[in-house]
């Protein structure tokens, strides 16, 4: 688009300053002494105030708008019988959430495809390598918007051709030169995670790979010179660069490549392929496909003549001079005005502060009620950490417990709720004190967290949910059972070493009303140390990559010969040593072990050795 000449603008700019020279002699000449400097005050800032009216009203160099995205949700296999079928929430505008509803190119052709199935349909969105497993594991019934590859046709089926795909390489257009795949060596290329652009570039060694955490964060980083390319599907790409105004970039050369996506069902499962080609079938023979695929159409940039450029500037120029023959006359009316507004902003402020305080310190409160330290029992013993991402962040959802069931067993919770503040203090008090509530009346972890969620879904708002492991242990015999709502798994550290037990899957507390848990049981000896912990461990970054259960399990190995009360401290430091010394998130450590008369007391170079377990 081409923007206006600067002679132009000169020629603009003439006319009012002659205008400007005259109301300041009217002023002179008309307005009383005492009033003389506040009228050309006014009259001077009505002058600038069209100005750059004026200015803001010139053609731009490009200019697209577009809706906002908003975040996306975490994908929870459905527990009411419906197929689940999970897309990519970072492939806007194929697939994104509009005020929490799925929605895209891609999500209206599968809802349009689920209408022609026998079935119901339940549409997820959620992280691409994690709707991968979830799928290859079962959890899941298929994958919208994925390209077939030979790796892929090891571990699905896939349909039949469902939408157009061209991969194309965008660059800053003061950046290298680019024009085909063999150009990009050596360049740092952005990708996303377990996407065909990685599969296809990660083939040729010379190319350096980012794994960027979304795709308008990778065209950030393109901009600002951190990334040389980005490879993205061409719709995604441009609806990026539209929504977030991004400017200096286009695309270079060819597409890496222009494949045909499918829907992608686990390997073997013939009947659920065969009801969704057949939906597709019919979707495309009736004119749908078609309706749909048009509705989303990409919107290219739009161009404008010198003609069109030239009536837009001088209509503004009319504009201009409009404004600046009347602001002189309601000048002290705006003024008056925005005095008022003023002050009305400022004790609405005041106001607003206040309240945020009451609320911080409410929330202060009822989080320090909660974390309370640990009450010691007999046989058994433990130690915890909590750390908040950063001492001025607000309260967050982080939290444990550890108290007292009859005949010698104890019950261990830890849990994490979404959001911060207030609502986030409240919900994690309601938890907790059902957890307390609900251990009375069963000794089954799956049955508590079963009643724990349909009374956090009655009484907790529908955007804020948790993760719990909730778990009771035997003093005596060392039996522990455990239970997992969508939380980490604990783990076992000995001086063999440290492994995971499985989490058993779950869904979240408060997704669902009916949702089942799974439980799991495993026997401790008073030589080995119980570990849990929330994802502000396993999710903490370095760059793009997260600690993870790996690198977990690795610390906890070389940790393994740290005392009891030592050893969430010496976690947490790893981790912070992992990510250059900050968290983005709140962390809770909790360490438990047996503690009998007749065991030996290991000793390490700083503190009671964690024991050993014979496997």
């Amino acid at each position: 688009m081409r923007s206006s000449d600067p002679s132009r603008i000169a020629a603009f700019c003439a006319s009012p300053v002659l205008i400007i020279s005259r109301g300041w002699t009217i002023l002179s000449d008309t307005m009383p002494p005492r009033r003389l400097t506040c009228a050309r005050l006014g009259w001077l800032a009505a002058c600038a105030l069209a100005l750059v009216i004026t200015l803001s009203l010139a053609p731009a160099s490009d200019a697209t708008a577009a809706p906002v995205v908003p975040p996306s949700a975490s994908a929870v296999p459905a527990s009411n019988g419906s197929l689940v079928f999970l897309a990519n929430k970072n492939l806007a505008p194929v697939a994104y959430l509009d005020h929490g509803v799925p929605s895209g190119l891609a999500i209206d052709l599968t809802r349009a495809i689920a209408a022609r199935m026998p079935h119901s349909v339940q549409i997820r969105l959620t992280d691409w390598t994690r709707a991968q497993a979830l799928v290859a594991s079962g959890r899941a019934d298929a994958l919208i918007q994925i390209n077939p590859t030979p790796e892929r046709r090891k571990t699905y089926d896939f349909s039949d051709p469902f939408l157009e795909s061209h991969f194309s390489i965008f660059v800053r257009q003061d950046g290298p030169d680019v024009s085909d795949v063999a150009s990009l060596r050596g360049l740092r290329v952005g990708v996303e995670a377990g996407g065909l652009p990685q599969q296809v570039l990660g083939e040729d060694g010379h190319i350096p790979l980012t794994v960027v955490p979304s795709f308008p964060a990778a065209f950030r980083m393109l901009a600002a010179g951190k990334l040389d390319a980005v490879v993205v599907d061409y719709r995604v790409g441009m609806y990026v660069l539209a929504t977030s105004r991004i400017k200096g970039i286009w695309t270079a050369g060819a597409p890496i490549g222009t494949t045909y996506s499918a829907i992608a069902v686990r390997k073997g499962d013939t009947a659920l392929l065969d009801a969704v080609d057949t939906a597709l079938r019919s979707i495309k023979a009736d004119g749908t496909y078609d309706q749909i695929v048009k509705k989303w159409a990409v919107t290219d940039v739009v161009f404008e003549t010198q003609g069109q450029i030239d009536r837009r500037f001088y209509s503004a120029v009319i504009a201009v001079l409009l404004v600046l023959l009347v602001s002189s006359l309601v000048w002290g009316l705006i003024v008056r005005r925005q005095m008022e507004r003023r002050r009305s902003a400022q004790k609405a402020l005041r106001v607003s502060q206040s309240l945020y305080e009451r609320e911080h310190r409410i929330a202060d409160t009822l989080q320090q009620a909660i974390l309370e330290p640990l009450e010691p029992f007999p046989g058994v013993r433990a130690a915890v950490l909590y750390r908040p991402a950063s001492s001025s962040a607000n309260v967050g959802g982080d939290f444990y417990d550890l108290f007292r069931l009859d005949d010698g067993r104890v019950a261990i919770v830890v849990g994490d709720v979404s959001g911060k503040g207030l609502e986030a203090a409240r919900l994690t008090s309601l938890i907790r004190d059902g957890i307390r509530a609900y251990a009375l009346e069963t000794a089954d972890p799956r049955r508590l967290l079963e009643r724990v969620n349909r009374l956090v879904h009655r009484h907790s708002p529908t955007d804020m949910f948790a993760t719990v492991v909730y778990a009771v242990l035997d003093t005596r015999s060392g039996l522990l059972q455990y239970s997992c709502a969508g939380h980490p798994a604990p783990a076992v550290v000995s001086r063999d070493g440290a492994v995971m037990l499985d989490e058993g899957g779950g869904a979240i507390i408060g997704a669902f009303p009916n949702a089942t848990f799974d439980a799991r049981s495993v026997t401790l000896t008073a030589d080995e140390v119980l570990v849990l912990y929330t994802d502000g461990i396993t999710e903490a970054r370095a760059g793009g990559d997260f600690f993870g259960e790996e690198r977990l399990v690795e610390a906890l190995d070389e940790l393994r010969r740290t005392s009891l009360d030592r050893l969430p401290e010496r976690l947490v430091e790893t981790t912070l040593r992992y990510t250059g010394g900050t968290l983005s998130d709140d962390t809770v450590v909790l360490t438990v072990s047996l503690e009998r008369a007749d065991a030996p007391a290991p000793v390490a170079a700083d503190g009671p050795a964690v024991g050993a377990r014979n496997r």
